[in-house]
């Protein structure tokens, strides 16, 4: 996995341990998912199919229902700090 450039605050770390979103969970959406607008400058970053499938067909996930889960995943970032990681009620991108 290549390794990003952003930076995980103190508060994104206490709430993906809080949510069980693990470190390379929030690698792979920030790596192939896709983003929208989140106000003040800030990233929403989610997988849509499409990124899962480039994940799977990237990387041989040795168990790709777990990442089903994560589709409703997302995490905000801005000035390459990930601000905090939460789930969606549903998928953000289809």
């Amino acid at each position: 996995m290549t390794q990003l450039s952003y930076k995980l605050t103190r508060h994104a770390a206490n709430r993906a341990a809080q949510r069980s979103i693990p470190i390379d969970v929030i690698d792979l959406i920030l790596a192939y998912g896709d983003s929208r607008d989140a106000g003040d400058g800030a990233r929403k970053y989610a997988l849509s199919r499409r990124g899962l499938r480039e994940v799977r067909k990237d990387r041989a996930t040795k168990s790709p229902s777990k990442l089903d889960h994560f589709r409703r995943a997302y995490v905000i970032a801005s000035d390459e700090k990930i601000i905090t990681a939460a789930f969606a009620s549903k998928p953000i991108f289809h």
